[in-house]
């Protein structure tokens, strides 16, 4: 008897060291989780930022190039100089917010606070500036969406360029 009880402790101590090895390799896992979602937030975060920068700037640039009564042509693909000039005089004269509502930019907080707009529209052949909207100037480095696109104003007979940059 005294045998079986002696081999019954040495079992005893085996499943103690197996638990410990158990924990161990779990709370190893839990951690390479943690530490891989940390590391990979940054990447997916950047992502989406860019996409939807990318995403707000072609939703500018449509409204520009695409709606008669708000934006700059007066048939697809003509544009008007005259909507060129007030929407220029009016870009620099709005309040900031009055004008990201204007442009169709007021989203839910936060990103209100974080949209920025330069909105650009010159001749590709004279250099003429017909729009030179810069509410703020975009960074050189960061997250931002740029969308060009091309038109024709048949007052001048050139092609003008409108580069909408948002981040």
């Amino acid at each position: 008897m005294i045998g079986k009880e002696a081999a019954g402790g040495e079992k005893k101590g085996q499943a103690v060291f197996e638990f410990v090895i158990a924990a161990f390799m779990l709370f190893a896992v839990i951690i390479y989780s943690l530490s891989y979602l940390s590391n990979s937030f940054d990447v997916h975060h950047t992502i989406f930022s860019s996409s939807r920068a990318d995403a707000v700037a072609l939703r500018v640039s449509d409204m520009l190039v695409g709606d008669e009564s708000n934006g700059f042509v007066s048939e697809w693909p003509d544009m008007d100089t005259a909507k060129m000039q007030a929407f220029d005089d009016n870009c620099d004269s709005m309040d900031y917010f009055d004008f990201l509502n204007s442009m169709g930019l007021k989203d839910v907080v936060p990103y209100d606070r974080y949209t920025r707009v330069y909105i650009t529209a010159t001749g590709v052949d004279s250099g003429n500036v017909y729009v030179s909207c810069n509410q703020r100037t975009p960074p050189e480095q960061g997250i931002q969406g740029t969308v060009t696109r091309f038109a024709y104003d048949p007052a001048d007979g050139e092609i003008v360029k409108i580069v909408v940059t948002v981040w």
